[in-house]
């Protein structure tokens, strides 16, 4: 009987010690953001766009972007892989981590998506929903995200709830905040100015929706200022916008978007 060639990506340096501690042999680790900043749906658009966010927001160099992702990537793509393990959680952070690989792993005979607390067999059907909604997220027009919820199969609810979450982030028509700003300005008004309680507060109250680490949870911070201001354009998913002048908005009583020309 032949050997399977079976791949275990890790979302993040973190997880990588447990999955190669169990004897796996080959493990690769993903260690992009992409629900932070900017993005495009092709990888030849992607990664230039985000070695220059990345470089800024991060405080790090093209040369380590370019070696730690995407070195790793072609890595993924390129191997002669039987069946890849995405080893991915349920938040947006994860998720659309995920979802962009598996837009990238097309010739793959078997992927499977392992949540921890259950793994989920991705048949033909389910990858192609979940590249439509890596395109999705990534494209210019988020209403498509909303079509996509109504169309979600159930073994994959988790999407919805990410992408639920995502569509949370449009600035909502009364506070002018995406969810993530609020939930700071909520901490904020408590007394919780110092960055170390600041962020140990949003990620209990967060409770695995975002998944944000330091570094989101300090930008959102630092961004409900040029939020407000409008002086500067926001990255929410594919779609570039400031909070003047025509942008979308996310309205928690129709809980859609809802287009504003002011």
């Amino acid at each position: 009987m032949a050997v399977l060639t079976t791949l275990h990506i890790a979302n993040g340096d973190a997880d990588a010690p447990r999955l190669r501690s169990t004897g796996y042999e080959h493990v690769l680790v993903w260690r992009e953001a992409l629900a932070d900043g900017p993005v495009s749906p092709r990888p030849a658009e992607l990664f230039p766009l985000r070695r220059s966010f990345v470089t800024t927001a991060y405080s790090s160099s093209e040369d380590e972007y370019q070696r730690v992702i995407e070195s790793e990537f072609h890595s993924i793509i390129n191997g002669r892989w039987d069946e890849v393990i995405l080893h991915f959680d349920t938040d947006l952070f994860c998720c659309v981590n995920c979802v962009f690989l598996l837009s990238q792993l097309g010739a793959v005979p078997r992927i499977v998506w392992d949540l921890r607390t259950s793994t989920i067999e991705l048949s033909t059907m389910d990858r192609a929903f979940l590249a439509s909604c890596w395109r999705a997220y990534a494209g210019p027009d988020p209403t498509i995200i909303e079509d996509l919820l109504k169309q979600t199969p159930s073994k994959l609810s988790h999407i919805a709830v990410a992408l639920r979450a995502h569509l949370e982030r449009f600035p909502n028509v009364r506070t002018k905040l995406g969810r993530p700003q609020e939930l700071i300005e909520e901490l904020l008004a408590r007394g919780l100015t110092e960055p170390e309680d600041l962020v140990q507060a949003f990620i209990a109250l967060d409770d695995n929706v975002y998944g944000w680490g330091d570094a989101q949870i300090l930008r959102e911070r630092r961004s409900i200022e040029t939020i407000r201001s409008g002086t500067a354009p926001m990255h929410i998913g594919g779609v570039t916008q400031r909070t003047t002048g025509p942008h979308w908005q996310w309205d928690p009583l129709k809980k859609r978007l809802v287009w504003s020309e002011e």
